[in-house]
This record gives C-alpha cells, structure tokens and sequence, in this order.
C-alpha cells in the first residue's frame, strides 16, 4: 500500500542568506504533505479549517473559472496526523428562496459554519445566510439560515448592483483578537453608475447580527477600493479605503489617491481621512488590532514622479484607543536597488502584516506585476496570455511605539502565468519572522552574479524556499518540500495557524500539473 504521506524535514543546503544572522536557537521545520488527493483538478482549495483536534476540513469551489452558473463546492476531510483524504461531500446550498453561492467556511464559537450569498438585483437586495455543518463531515449541513438581508437602495441611490445574480461576492471573515465578534466584509463592489459599494457587518457567537452598514464611493470619486478591515472585541470595525478621484490634482507631483478611515459600530459611522506628509498616499495597506486595543496600519507608500506612480518605500500609522484618526508614525525608503540611476519600484504591494512579540509588528510587502505576453505553441500558434513578475521581497519588523526596527530586501526576479503561483505567505513562530516563496535556482546563482533578468516559475530548477528571519533582521534560506526527485510547491494564500507550532497551508504537487494539496508545517528550535 503506498505511504500516504510524505514527509520532508528540511535540513538542506543552504541555498542563500543575510549576511548577519544573529546566532541563537535555529528555526526548525517539517513538513508533511499528503499524497492523498481528489480525483479532479476542477476544484481549487478555498478555505481550510480545523475542525476538531484530529480533523482538517477544505472547502474547494470552481469560482475561478469564471462561470458562475455552474459553480460546484466540495468539502473535504483529512486526518491531521497522516494528513490522508477521509471522506468528502457536497454541501447543501438550499436557502429560504432559491440557491445560495458559499462565501467561505469557519470556525467560531467553537462550530464549523458556512456562510451563503444571494444577489437580488430587481429588488436592490444582498441576502446572506449561515449554517453549522458536522465538523467530522459524518453528515450534511441542512438547508441554510436567513443571517441577514442588506437593502442597498439608501446607500446607493437606487443604483442595482450588478455581476452575476449567482457569483460570491467576495465577503472576507476576519475574528476580533478574543474570538467574541465576527466581521464579514465584502469590497469593491460595482454599481450601475459606476460608484462602489462596501458592505460590513459584526456578529456574535450566537451569529445574532450586531450591526450592519453599507459604504459606497461618493461622486468625487473615480472608484473605490477596501484595502482591509478589522473588528475589535468590542465589535467596532476599522476600515481602510483607498479612492481614485476623478479630478487629476492640479499640483506637481501630488497622486490622484484619497484615503477614507471608517469607524463603524452599533452607535453609527465616523468617516476621516488619512494624509501623509510630503504628497505621499498608501498604495495599499493593511490593518492589526494590537493588545492594547489600539488599530496599526502597515503598507506600501506611492509617489508620483516624472507624471508616473512609484512605490519608493513602506508606512506605520497608529490609531489609538479611542480615537477616530490615525497617526502617520513612520515612513521608511526601501534600500538602494544597487544600479546607478535605477528608479524606485512601480509595483511594491502589502502581501501580509503581523503581530510580533511585545508589541511590535512585521510588514512583508512583494513586486507584483501582471503584463501581457504572447505565447508559441509547438504548432506555430500564438496565445495571449497574463504573465506575472514576481519581483523583490521586502520584509520589516516595527516596535510598539511605531519604530522601524529594520528592513530587509529578498531579492527575486521569476515568472508565471498562473494565479496560484509566486506569492509569498508567511508566519510568525517564536516570535520571528518566517517567508515562503517560490524561487528558481538559476535566479538564485544570477542574483549572486548581480544579474536580474527574469526566469520563469515552473521549470526545473523551481523550488519552495522558506526564508527564517532572526532578531535583527538577518535571514537564513533553505528549501523545503524536496526530497530526492520528489519536488512539490506551496501556493496559494497565507497560512492557517493551528497551534503555537503548527500551521496547514496548500501545495502543488508537479507544478502546474499535479493536485493541489493540504500541508502541515511544524516548527521547532534547535542549537546550530
């Protein structure tokens, strides 16, 4: 009977490194990725949770392949230890009126939920629903719950939403930091006259409905884009929203951008807005309630030069217990790219921001570019395809009071074509800063020669690197998920967190080929 599960314990070849790694106890890891997969390559991973303390449940759906329509959802059981595929099924989407779209699945309040959408265009209406479903997948979930019905039309002037009546539309759940309240917000959702519309709604355990509001752009604005949203435990919602306006601003130099603050609770909305100093605007940002109460905002800064944006550096504001506006604490240039005349980077992003210990935090930003390229088949044919740059990795560690610690750059320089392929995830273990990426080693020995030209993901030489950062902010690099001839891929988002040492992300076994996969990473120290 074949084993499966593969197990890989990364004690590699050092494949690069900061040159000042503090020496101390090591970063350890292990990872186990099961060989177990569905029989289809239709459904992609969604969602994982743990819903028992042996149990790992995968929600998978159809959703990008673009036809709403035929959307198909499966929820799938694996063991935790051997990580093998129990049973799966398909989870009912009957509601009080029709069929629900599955926006995601959770735990909270100690059950495993699934939260169901409608869109009701004639009726100017978004319906939401939940239900428990059995944590063992033993049975299926019973038809849905009515949770909450948005009447859109005061908000937006009797504009109808519009997409397809059938499409999720795209509500994120994020748990206040004591796991008493639940935000579900959804973003960026175009209307008929061309505004944007935000919906942002608190529950309790009981998923009893605390509040709801509906934001949508006002008619200075061009669009309108949720950057991200936080809920703390009193049930009060911070939102960050970037705006394009539509007038161009008539002084040199100054972006088109204007951000929004809103402060949304049962007691109503304050709407601020959020300036920074020397005509610099957040590109994109991300939001953290720490324990003291207080809401940090992390992100990319934009600049225009030459009548072009740039993205030259990163920012921290705080806002404090209380108070309803943030403070710009810190902005901080990235380093020299090392050519002369070389010009600051045009698509640095926010891809995560964390708790660190004591209070401070980490910012982890990537180049992220998308380009149009033309393909040639080995039967003369050409095809218009979507390329992705993945570019350089910047990682920075702020303290409690908004002080950048220190900023590193992880050079990188590859390919793809795929949605799923070259993002970084990342994780915080021991109070440290941990990085995954995907990485070819023909780019690692080009960076080493100072060349960047781009190799593309998904050759060969492709591998998973996990990046272990120390205290100051030097970092060692190996590979993981090799072991022989046997190479597989971690992909897709950030990682789920199951315990103080172990977190499930998803792999891809063969990139762009094989099965998509759940892993489980486990951490430990050890003396070097």
């Amino acid at each position: 009977m074949k084993n499966p599960l593969l197990l890989v314990t990364v004690l590699c070849a050092i494949l690069g490194s900061s040159s000042n790694l503090v020496q101390g106890q090591e970063i350890k890891l292990k990872a186990k990725i099961s060989e177990a997969a569905y029989n289809d390559d239709v459904l992609l991973p969604k969602v994982q949770l743990v819903t028992t303390e042996n149990s790992l449940v995968v929600l998978s759906s159809n959703e990008g392949e673009g036809n709403a329509t035929a959307l198909q959802y499966r929820l799938e059981l694996y063991g935790t230890d051997k990580l093998e595929l129990m049973r799966t099924i398909e989870p009912v989407r009957k509601a009080p009126a029709g069929v629900a779209a599955i926006e995601t699945a959770l735990m909270f309040g100690g059950r495993s939920i699934l939260i169901g959408s409608q869109r009701r265009p004639a009726e100017n209406l978004i319906k939401l629903y939940w239900q428990q479903f059995d944590p063992r997948l033993a049975r299926n979930n019973a038809p849905f719950l009515d949770l909450v019905s948005l009447d859109l039309a005061p908000a937006s002037a009797g504009s109808a939403l519009t997409g397809d009546g059938a499409a999720p539309l795209g509500f994120q759940v994020t748990p206040s930091p004591d796991g008493s309240k639940m935000l579900l917000a959804a973003g960026d959702l175009p209307l008929a006259n061309g505004r944007t519309l935000h919906v942002f709604l608190v529950v309790d355990k009981d998923m009893q409905v605390l509040w709801q509001q509906v934001v949508v752009s006002n008619g200075e604005m061009k669009s309108s884009h949720l950057h991200s949203a936080v809920v703390d435990n009193k049930g009060t919602c911070t939102a960050w929203l970037g705006n394009t306006m539509l007038q161009e601003p008539t002084k040199e130099g100054v972006g088109n951008v204007a951000t929004k603050v809103y402060r949304m609770s049962s007691e109503g909305v304050v709407e601020a807005d959020f300036k920074m100093r020397d005509n610099y605007w957040p590109a994109s940002a991300r939001l953290l309630v720490l324990d003291s109460g207080a809401v940090a905002c992390a992100g990319v800064f934009g600049s225009k030069m030459e009548k072009k944006d740039y993205t030259p550096g990163t920012f921290l504001a705080l806002l404090a217990k209380g108070e309803y506006e943030f403070k710009q604490m810190a902005t901080t240039k990235f380093p020299s790219r090392g050519q002369a005349g070389e010009k600051p980077y045009e698509n640095m992003r926010t891809a995560n921001f964390l708790l660190g210990p004591k209070g401070s935090t980490f910012l982890v930003c990537e180049v992220g570019d998308l380009q149009d390229a033309v393909v040639t088949s080995t039967f003369g044919r050409n095809t218009n395809v979507t390329e992705r740059i993945h570019g350089d990795i910047v990682a920075q560690s702020f303290s409690a009071v908004g002080a950048s610690n220190w900023m590193t750059v992880i050079p990188r320089n590859t390919k793809s074509i795929s949605h799923l392929l070259g993002k970084t995830q990342s994780l915080v273990y021991d109070g440290r800063l941990n990085i995954f990426t995907l990485d070819d080693e023909a780019t690692i020995a080009q960076r080493l020669k100072g060349e960047r030209s781009a190799v593309a993901v998904a050759t060969e030489g492709t591998r998973t690197l996990h990046h272990a950062f120390d205290t100051r902010g030097g970092y060692i690099s190996r590979s993981t998920l090799s072991s022989g001839k046997d190479v597989d891929f971690m992909i897709g988002d950030q990682p789920l967190q199951a315990s103080p040492d172990s977190f499930y992300i998803t792999a891809q076994r063969k990139l762009g080929k094989g099965k998509v996969v759940p892993v489980k990473l486990e951490f430990s120290l050890g003396t070097k």
